[in-house]
């Protein structure tokens, strides 16, 4: 078959290695606790970019490996959620060193999560 090739899926690892250089960052000063349970909430998720990253790929399934201390809870909330996606149970991945991320989508606005 064909390879279509979008630019929202070319740039798609800048999003987690952002966030993940963010994370190392605010750690490093004390601002992101070394253990325990951790919430990252990405506010203005679109269903190309964002949900179809999550859903699609891998890409932000690296972030485990990065805090295997942390159990993470990914929340994408955005009015561009699918309707499919913000109904669906959370996904659960777990790395061999230990990590642990739960991921969701939310449609609507940070006031409506």
């Amino acid at each position: 078959g064909n390879i279509t090739i979008e630019p929202s899926l070319l740039d798609g690892m800048s999003y987690p290695v952002t966030l993940a250089f963010a994370l190392q960052k605010l750690q490093a000063l004390g601002f992101v606790q070394k253990e325990g349970p951790l919430s990252l909430i990405v506010i203005g998720a679109a269903e190309k970019t964002e949900e179809r990253l999550l859903l699609k790929t891998n890409y932000f399934h690296d972030l485990p490996w990065l805090l295997p201390q942390n159990q993470i809870r990914l929340v994408l909330v955005g009015p561009e959620i699918t309707q499919a996606s913000h109904n669906a149970a959370p996904q659960t991945s777990s790395t061999p060193n230990g990590g642990r991320m739960e991921s969701s989508c939310v449609r609507g606005t940070f006031g409506d999560y």
